[in-house]
């Protein structure tokens, strides 16, 4: 059974919401947040609310509950969206790494997508992973090194995961290590002198480049801030949808004004502000009027502030677009 939130606004917030409704540049689904926030703070009923806002009665519930078990910046942003997990854990993708730096199987030249996918699906438990999913978690580069050439693998590994001038110190540090460790491992394999001791500390050393490189994988899945390309805010999130074609995808949305690089998300943003607002006045005078033959007062109330919000806003973009022409 669902509980009933109470959304009791303070002035500040009330001028907030109010304010942002009319004028300004939002996301649709930030406005329709405020919108739901004023209604229920007036007493309007969830069904009433989803009706004249053109939302379903979930998205009423969610954004109240996070307003009072939150804040009103917790209601008004974008909420995390389940996903499901990755097809490749840490590790898997770090096999994936070292098989695609080992020599290609027979009568093959280099390592290809579907040579990677089909190796994969025998190393692993999994019973099968598509070309594209590779892809995503390594990208073959088009000039390769020789088969047998560790230092090199490695160290184009390395630019990749540890790119730029910040990186600079880590990156070489990393490239050093590896080549010391490979010129400790060639000459065991072809010293005379060689004993156990020594081949111990190699096997170390080569450990140490192995979880060097899984700490790199890590940094790459967890410790990346992206900006958001619509606002440039660092509150991005990254999801996973199985249901992206053509076996699931990661995507990322912003928390701050609701941007998603989902395919099924329409971004409004290339759109004119001015007929934006205009289909959404017409909507709005469309649901007052309807709200005046049903006899609610309430619902008319909020409908008919609903509809001077967006006038005064129209009238601000088209002043905009005046002044500009």
């Amino acid at each position: 059974m669902n509980i009933r939130y109470r959304v009791e606004l303070n002035e500040g917030e009330r001028a907030e919401l109010t304010a942002m409704l009319s004028g300004g540049k939002h996301a649709a689904r930030k406005l329709k947040r405020a919108q739901i926030l004023l209604a229920a703070d007036a007493g309007v009923s969830d069904e009433a609310i989803a009706s004249s806002v053109s939302v379903g009665g979930s998205t009423v519930y969610r954004t109240k509950r996070r307003f009072v078990e939150g804040n009103l910046d917790l209601a008004l942003s974008e909420e995390a969206r389940p996903g499901a997990a990755r097809k490749l854990s840490g590790k898997e993708t770090a096999l994936l790494v070292a098989t695609a730096c080992s020599s290609p199987p027979a009568g093959r030249k280099r390592w290809t997508l579907d040579l990677l996918a089909g190796e994969m699906a025998q190393l692993t438990e999994h019973e099968g992973l598509s070309r594209e999913t590779v892809r995503r978690r390594i990208e073959l580069p088009a000039e390769q090194p020789q088969n047998a050439n560790v230092i090199g693998w490695n160290a184009l590994l390395f630019d990749h995961f540890c790119p730029g001038e910040n990186n600079k110190e880590l990156r070489q540090y990393l490239k050093a290590t590896t080549e010391r460790a490979w010129q400790l491992v060639n000459w065991l394999t072809h010293h005379r002198n060689a004993n156990k001791t020594a081949a111990l500390i190699a096997k170390y050393a080569v450990d140490a480049i192995v979880v060097h490189m899984v700490h790199l994988l890590n940094r790459e899945r967890h410790d990346r801030t992206e900006q958001c390309p619509r606002c440039a805010s660092r509150k991005r999130h990254t999801y996973y949808d199985l249901a992206i074609e053509p076996d699931g995808a990661y995507f990322g949305t912003c928390g701050e004004c609701g941007w998603s690089s989902h395919p099924g998300y329409e971004d409004d943003t290339d759109r004119d502000p001015i007929e934006i607002c205009e289909a959404q006045l017409d909507h709005a005078m469309a649901e007052h009027e309807a709200w005046i033959r049903t006899r609610n007062e309430s619902m008319v109330e909020f409908s008919a502030h609903l509809v001077g919000s967006i006038e005064r806003q129209l009238t601000k973009l088209r002043a905009e677009s005046d002044r500009q022409d």
